[in-house]
């Protein structure tokens, strides 16, 4: 089973057995706050993301991540030792300090090198360019050292999906899914639609068992995702063994 945002706004419905103008008008924003709790409250792999920066000497002060960033997982620097034949590519990983010990390594020497820290600045409303952003703000990382030379950068992040409020009717998250669903509305559709429903039952102020009762549903769902995201989908059968319970 998986919902599209037509088929989950009927089931709203269906299960509120409200049909009204300003109710029907505000269906999004439950859907969009359900979603919200299930982003941060699981970590799936499959909201991972890499993308490449350049870190040059003029821009190693701010570097400017995705507009989709949610949180760094990693943050990578290729070096090229060598030339010609006999190039090699190392990768490093910076470590993640915080900002005052960033900016205290800029500030207590002038020298440059091969940045070795990274720490999250915070958020800009105007991008690169000097545009307002219409959706959400970018979030810069300073690193240091200051960087000598050009390098190549790789982040990896959670991000933030699409909704499925925003969600054309002819996507899909993928070449094999239905159309007009997102990962989800297809793989924890019953979670999506409880936490929709708590919601829906806060904003009619319906009695507090109600509330109670389809949030116990939506922690229910979620424990089965929680499963997925930070235990089935981050374990390798080869090495790791099968995942075993104990005996009841």
């Amino acid at each position: 089973m998986s919902y599209t945002y037509n088929s989950l706004l009927t089931e709203i419905q269906n299960y509120t057995e409200v049909n009204e103008t300003t109710f029907n008008n505000t269906i999004d924003t439950f859907i969009r706050n359900a979603e919200e709790r299930m982003l941060k409250t699981v970590q799936m792999s499959v909201f991972r993301k890499q993308t490449s920066i350049s870190i040059t000497p003029a821009t190693s002060a701010r570097v400017v991540a995705p507009e989709d960033f949610l949180a760094s997982l990693s943050f990578s620097i290729t070096q090229t030792v060598g030339t010609g034949d006999a190039a090699v590519d190392y990768k490093t990983f910076l470590e993640e300090k915080s900002f005052p010990f960033v900016i205290e390594q800029q500030t207590s020497t002038s020298a440059s090198g091969v940045p070795k820290y990274y720490a999250m600045v915070g958020s800009s409303e105007t991008g690169a360019s000097g545009t307002i952003q219409d959706d959400f703000p970018l979030t810069t990382f300073q690193v240091a050292p200051k960087a000598d030379t050009t390098y190549s950068g790789t982040l990896v992040y959670l991000y933030r999906p699409v909704s499925l409020v925003d969600t054309a009717s002819d996507a899909a998250y993928g070449s094999g899914a239905a159309r007009g669903t997102t990962w989800l509305s297809t793989n924890a559709p019953r979670a999506l639609l409880f936490g929709s429903l708590v919601e829906a039952h806060i904003f009619l102020k319906s009695d507090p068992q109600v509330i109670t009762m389809h949030e116990e549903q939506f922690k229910d769902a979620m424990v089965g995702l929680k499963q997925l995201g930070e235990a089935r989908e981050t374990q390798d059968e080869y090495r790791a063994g099968l995942i075993i319970r104990q005996r009841q």
